[in-house]
């Protein structure tokens, strides 16, 4: 089960990879980012997802959206 935390560090991973385009920079978009993206993934596998959020920075230009980590996952 994924916590908000392990959200946290793959979104950390995203923008360290593709910058501010990555995610909204205001803080009330930001949160609902989170919460969205903790909804999508909170009955996966953190270790799944980890792999799958360092492919898509391997294989993608621009950044991820949910169904492309899913996909890898």
């Amino acid at each position: 089960m994924i916590k908000k935390q392990n959200i946290a560090d793959m979104m950390d991973l995203l923008v360290s990879a593709y910058g501010d385009k990555a995610f909204p920079s205001e803080p009330q978009k930001m949160a609902k980012v989170v919460n969205l993206w903790a909804v999508m993934f909170a009955d996966d596998d953190p270790k799944e997802e980890l792999i799958a959020v360092k492919d898509c920075i391997a294989t993608l230009q621009f950044p991820p959206k949910i169904a492309d980590i899913k996909t890898r996952m």
